[in-house]
C-alpha cells in the first residue's frame, strides 16, 4: 500500500470510478445532472409545468364589506343599522372561515375582516344611539310637569 505522499506511486482509482488524470465514464455523483431539475425548477425537456389554479376572490368577501359600511352608516337609524350590522357581522364571519378553510381556493380575507369589523362598529353605533334615546326619553318624562 503506497503512502498518501508517496509521488513515484500512480494514483489508484477512487471508490466512485475517478483517477486525477481522466474522467470516468460514471462522473461524480455529487455533481450536478444538468438533465435533472433541482426543487421548484423547469424541465429542459418535457412537458411545460401546470401552474396552480389561480385563487378566486369569494363571491359573498365584498357582501359583507357593504353590510359592514352600511351598517355603521346606518347605525344612528337604530333598527336599520342594527339590523344590516348584524348581518354584516354573520357573513363576515362565515365568509372568513371558508376562506381559512381552503386559502388557496379564495381569496378577499381582508374584506371580510373589514365587514365584521365595521358590522360590529355599526351595531355599537345603534346600541349607543338607542341608550341615548331611552335615556332622553327617561330624562323628559321625569323633567315634565303634569
Amino acid at each position: 500500500m503506497p503512502s498518501y505522499g508517496d509521488p513515484g506511486q500512480p494514483y489508484s482509482e477512487s471508490p466512485y470510478g475517478e483517477s486525477p488524470y481522466g474522467g470516468s465514464p460514471y462522473g461524480n455523483p455529487y455533481e450536478a445532472n444538468p438533465y435533472q431539475t433541482s426543487f421548484g425548477g423547469v424541465s429542459p425537456y418535457g412537458a411545460p409545468p401546470t401552474p396552480a389554479p389561480a385563487a378566486t376572490p369569494h363571491p359573498q368577501a365584498a357582501l359583507a364589506l357593504i353590510l359592514g359600511i352600511l351598517g355603521t352608516v346606518l347605525g344612528f337609524s337604530c333598527i336599520i343599522g342594527g339590523l344590516v350590522g348584524i348581518g354584516g357581522i354573520v357573513v363576515g364571519r362565515r365568509v372568513k372561515n371558508e376562506i381559512d378553510a381552503q386559502p388557496g381556493r379564495y381569496t378577499g380575507r381582508s374584506q371580510a375582516i373589514a365587514g365584521l369589523v365595521t358590522g360590529i362598529i355599526g351595531v355599537s353605533i345603534c346600541v349607543l344611539a338607542t341608550l341615548f334615546i331611552v335615556l332622553a326619553i327617561v330624562a323628559g318624562i321625569s323633567n315634565s310637569n303634569f
